[in-house]
């Protein structure tokens, strides 16, 4: 009948409707603003070989004075020609002697976190190779929900700027957090580039998906009693 064929048709369009909702819902990341350092308010970065002391790039602002924003084949004091990291494109450099730490975060919470969740968080750094007026050895503390891990030592290259990639993995105790980065060894000069933060071993499922595949798991039998229905009309 009418009434039959009707009910099972919107039982069934609902079903498809919600299947989308979860693919949707499930997508769900840590959102980092510019982790690539690529843009400052909008613009483009800084022209190739210099820096801006004192400046990050947009989505970024500067916790303690002064780190710098690099573009491609930038020269530190008695250092080669510093390469771009894998994440290509401008990074970000922190700076210290004993008593000023530099230090840069990010401009707003960053969203988008599941509580209870593993995340990793991501970056490539590098140690600022062959200034002879750094250590041979930096490393950056990340914080974030209030908890502060240190980065592996980054070692001088030599002659060459050596990246590498790291990761640190935090538990989220909070839909939202602040996030910054400092150097955390004295009389040295290190990078970072290509921030990104994503749940550990996937993507994590967020509240709202477990209630859309209950409302999905009741419209199947529905369905199927409707076209049950139908057949023996």
């Amino acid at each position: 009948s009418f009434p039959t064929r009707r009910s099972s048709d919107l039982a069934f369009a609902f079903f498809v409707t919600l299947s989308c909702g979860l693919m949707v819902s499930s997508a769900n990341a840590a959102t980092i603003v510019n982790g690539s350092f690529n843009d400052l308010n909008g613009g483009t970065g800084p022209n190739p070989g210099l820096s801006h002391n004192g400046t990050v790039a947009q989505g970024w602002t500067v916790v303690a004075p002064s780190p710098d924003w690099a573009a491609p084949g930038f020269n530190t004091v008695n250092a080669p020609t510093m390469t771009t990291s894998p994440d290509g494109g401008n990074w970000t450099m922190g700076y210290s002697n004993t008593t000023i730490f530099e230090s840069f975060g990010a401009a707003a919470p960053v969203t988008g976190f599941v509580i209870g969740t593993t995340y990793d968080l991501s970056f490539y750094q590098a140690h600022n190779s062959s200034d002879s007026s750094f250590n041979s050895s930096g490393a950056w503390d990340v914080t974030l929900f209030g908890t502060t891990l240190t980065s592996s030592l980054m070692v001088d290259g030599g002659n060459a700027q050596v990246w590498s990639l790291e990761t640190l993995q935090f538990v989220a105790t909070a839909t939202t957090s602040a996030l910054t980065f400092t150097v955390a060894t004295a009389d040295t000069g290190i990078s970072i580039d290509g921030i990104s933060i994503t749940a550990a071993g996937g993507v994590v499922p967020e509240p709202s998906t477990f209630v859309l595949f209950a409302l999905g798991a009741v419209c199947i039998p529905l369905y199927s009693r409707s076209r049950k229905r139908k057949k023996s009309a």
